[in-house]
């Protein structure tokens, strides 16, 4: 048990000697404490400034970090870091897909799968290109492995700037649905590129077979348990936990991310269909929970989601190393305007011009075009290059996993700062955002 406890201490602090038990829960506590003060410093900041408050959770991490003295950094490949990204995502997922109709995202259901899956491979392969064309020597495969890393978006960043500005259902539903599912996508690409890498070959019909399966196990386990939560909280006489829908929602979030992954499916989007399900179970059951127990479970997940935010962008600030982005700025600045204004625009225009029966406007084409933010998937990803041998020759492997990193940490920079904070700007200046009176709640 003591091997086991100082093992969680080294992974928590990235020390090379692990201290007794007493120090582990000082180490933790201080942490949280520091995290959670300077998270609820800068929302109270990024409410006054009006703007999105994953930006200055982000900032408020990069200062800390540095200035804080009782601050014990938090390494990418922690078991800490870890279980703040996974299980913060995870709930962040599981709260959008309760402010979903099932009957909607079923009407969008061809664009979704287009964005999720070609519209990855398109982007991932695009990516490829421009590092290609920026650094020659770069081996095609590596410069993949760059853009499937970069490709999925980030619903802990999209999720709560839409719910603040109330987009036309349609929108909302495709961009949500759209960050859920392509990480799936965005991790068969992954291990399917580092089998490549390692191995020189790879099966792509063994890969399309994974991908499958965990997209059937992620979608029958988020269904499952999101309508047996339904029915546990509805007016039924079987509803025993209606009094408890908001704490149930931990466990049906959590655990849809854990028994899927545990039956070799995807936990994140298991996680987010759970919510779907759940909200959506009174189209199969007539009588659902009371209109208190609904609004006592809205404030909740409401405010576990704020403060997985919190958790997950002040730790990624705090990890960001100014050092290696400002190695590769000029160059990643590059390679990012190549990845904002080529690849995902060339991504939107092709998936959404093979749906012409739902008939996108042109305003709608460009909004989603600009709208993709980088965050939790990308820094996952380029986080677990650290634990992975690639087999490259000489110190190669750590120059790359550097590059990844910086890339990785300027795009969520940049797409946070640009995109997120122009996105309710542009939302209003095309006309997407829904009259008042017609927002829900």
């Amino acid at each position: 048990m003591i091997t086991v406890v100082n093992q969680l201490l080294s992974a928590l602090s990235g020390a090379a000697e692990a201290p007794d038990t007493g120090r582990l829960i000082l180490v933790a506590f201080s942490d949280v404490t520091i995290i959670l003060a300077a998270a609820l410093i800068a929302q109270r900041i990024a409410n006054a400034l009006k703007v999105p408050d994953v930006i200055l959770f982000l900032l408020a991490g990069v200062i800390i970090s540095p200035t804080v003295p009782f601050w014990v950094p938090i390494r990418e490949a922690s078991i800490a870091n870890q279980l703040v990204v996974t299980f913060g995502a995870s709930y962040i997922l599981f709260q959008g897909g309760l402010g979903l109709r099932l009957k909607t995202i079923l009407r969008y259901g061809k664009v979704i799968a287009l964005l999720a899956v070609p519209g990855v491979l398109i982007s991932a392969i695009l990516v490829g290109f421009f590092a290609r064309l920026l650094i020659p020597a770069l081996p095609w495969a590596p410069a993949l492995l760059l853009g499937v890393v970069l490709a999925p978006t980030d619903p802990a960043t999209l999720i709560p700037i839409l719910q603040k500005i109330r987009l036309k259902e349609r929108l909302e539903v495709v961009i949500e649905s759209e960050s859920a599912f392509n990480d799936v996508t965005g991790a068969i690409l992954f291990v399917t590129v580092v089998a490549l890498i390692r191995e020189g070959q790879v099966s792509l019909a063994a890969a399309a077979g994974g991908f499958a399966v965990q997209l059937l196990i992620g979608c029958g386990v988020g269904a499952g348990l999101g309508l047996l939560a339904g029915i546990l909280v509805s007016e039924r006489k079987v509803g025993f936990f209606r009094d408890s829908a908001d704490i149930l929602t931990v466990p049906v979030a959590v655990g849809a991310y854990a028994l899927s992954g545990y039956l070799g499916g995807s936990g994140f989007l298991a996680a987010f269909l759970a919510g779907v399900f759940w909200s959506n179970a009174g189209e199969v059951l007539p009588r659902r929970a009371r209109g208190s127990e609904e609004a006592k479970l809205s404030i909740f997940s409401g405010n576990l989601a704020v403060l997985s935010r919190m958790m997950i962008f002040v730790i990624l600030g705090s990890q960001i190393n100014f050092v290696s982005v400002q190695n590769y700025l000029v160059g990643g600045l590059i390679l990012l305007a190549g990845f904002i204004f080529v690849s995902r625009p060339a991504v939107v225009y092709s998936c959404f011009g093979l749906d012409r029966k739902n008939r996108w406007t042109g305003k709608e084409k460009l909004f989603l075009s600009w709208v993709r933010e980088t965050g939790v998937m990308p820094a996952a990803l380029a986080g677990s290059l650290a634990t992975i041998n690639l087999g490259f020759p000489g110190n190669m492997q750590a120059v790359f996993n550097d590059f990844v990193q910086a890339i990785v940490f300027l795009a969520i920079l940049v797409t946070l700062l640009v995109q997120a904070l122009s996105t309710p700007w542009l939302a209003r200046r095309l006309n997407l955002v829904l009259p008042r009176e017609k927002r829900p709640g």
